[in-house]
């Protein structure tokens, strides 16, 4: 529960830091951040595809801005703030190795493919040429659009970075309520609620799927009973058959040979 979290940068320094660069990356921070790189090579494809529509790369927008909100909603609320659990200590070497390993490639894989604005470093475009189509782009799309584009996803990832250091840093305008888990602003409530998705989700399908298995119930349990009653049935019908007598043994072999002979020669 990242509500009983808080004021961890300065007790566990090492995943602070390598969350911080994973949440710049996810995030789009922009030029020192794989994630800008691959988040703008993805909008500008949607952008300048003719066989794409604005309102899917307004959307991919709105999903970069919220990522940004998210990411460090998630950061000014564990590691920000007064400490409410004490931590046991930072991980051993086997996870922090995995972690700075992580950080590092966050930091800089994406230098591995640059827009022709930022130096148009081609490296992992050109690796993927032999395998994957040349994609069509719009008439009139040059660098002049290509550097506007870029603009706005780097507003997008800085707008949602700023909305959650306004809305969850401590010390800022409503970081201080928003730390509070009682807090009743309806915004607030709304963000802490997962915009309403985690209520809808357990309406559709965890308490409509409790109420098909309270009804049903009944019926699989008369199902296995059932099953139990035919398998008694056959045990009890078969167990007569069983009559310690080597006569009625040979003749049960006699007759099932006979009804096997009838059967292959139909």
């Amino acid at each position: 529960n990242i509500f009983k979290m808080g004021g961890l940068r300065r007790h566990l320094p090492w995943t602070f830091w390598t969350f911080l660069i994973g949440a710049a990356a996810m995030s789009g921070v922009p030029l020192i951040t794989s994630g800008f790189y691959s988040k703008d090579w993805i909008l500008w494809s949607v952008w300048s595809s003719p066989l794409s529509h604005r309102w899917i790369w307004f959307g991919a927008l709105l999903g970069a801005m919220l990522t940004g909100l998210y990411s460090f909603r998630l950061i000014f609320r564990v590691f920000f703030g007064e400490v409410r659990t004490q931590p046991t200590g930072e991980s051993g070497l086997a996870m922090r190795l995995p972690l700075v390993v992580l950080a590092f490639l966050a930091l800089t894989v994406g230098f591995l493919e640059m827009p022709h604005t930022l130096g148009n470093v081609t490296l992992f475009s050109h690796y993927l040429s032999h395998a994957l189509p040349t994609t069509e782009i719009l008439p009139g799309m040059d660098e002049s659009s290509e550097a506007r584009e870029q603009l706005a996803v780097t507003v997008a990832a800085l707008l949602g970075i700023g909305l959650a250091a306004l809305l969850f840093l401590p010390g800022s305008l409503f970081g201080a309520r928003g730390t509070d888990q009682s807090t009743t602003h309806p915004s607030m409530t709304l963000l802490q609620g997962g915009w309403g998705f985690d209520r809808l989700y357990d309406r559709l399908f965890v308490q409509s799927w409790f109420a098909i298995t309270r009804n049903s119930s009944d019926m699989v349990d008369r199902g296995y009973e059932w099953l139990a009653v035919c398998a008694e049935s056959c045990h009890g019908w078969l167990s007569h058959t069983q009559t310690g007598q080597v006569r009625w043994y040979a003749a049960s072999i006699a007759v099932g040979t006979l009804m096997l002979l009838g059967l292959f020669a139909m």
